[in-house]
């Protein structure tokens, strides 16, 4: 089987699956690194995204307050170097490769999310918000309709009643 040709040299492969030497040609998982920034335009979340089929795929969230590896500053502070570099550690902490990169500012989840809204979402906790040094639920745990305008309040929300890592 002739692959390709360059300037002359022909590179040969075995075409039969049982022949010494065969190998498979695959063509690469399309990968999303998105990454969310807040109103101030801060790294506020970071997702891969990856596509294996028509019908199913992957989705890893990763918090940025991760520390891709010992002695290294966390995503949001490596965000600080544009997202070149937050691809670069989280290629290094998955250790796969990151096709596209997407930069979604808050204001834009609206009208992303518009011609599907509103999403249904089932939410693993309760998701509360502060704000001068009070704490309210923002986002029960259980079942969300979220309205497209609700979108980025509900990604952007900072856990802190509940998780240490926030």
């Amino acid at each position: 089987l002739v692959l390709h040709s360059t300037e002359g040299a022909i590179d040969e492969r075995a075409s039969d699956p049982n022949a010494p030497g065969w190998q498979a040609l695959t063509d690469p998982t399309p990968t999303l690194l998105l990454l969310d920034t807040d109103p101030s335009g801060a790294l506020a979340g970071a997702t891969v995204l990856s596509l294996a089929s028509d019908s199913a795929g992957g989705v890893v969230f990763i918090p940025v307050s991760t520390v891709p590896a010992l002695g290294e500053p966390t995503l949001r502070a490596t965000a600080a170097n544009g997202s070149d570099a937050v691809r670069t550690a989280v290629e290094a902490m998955i250790q796969a490769g990151i096709g596209e990169v997407a930069e979604v500012p808050a204001a834009a989840w609206a009208d992303l999310v518009a011609p599907v809204a509103p999403l249904v979402v089932e939410n693993p906790d309760d998701v509360y918000t502060s704000s001068n040094g009070k704490s309210t639920l923002r986002f029960p745990k259980g079942q969300l309709t979220l309205a497209a305008e609700a979108v980025a309040p509900y990604l952007l929300a900072n856990d802190t009643h509940t998780s240490a890592l926030n």
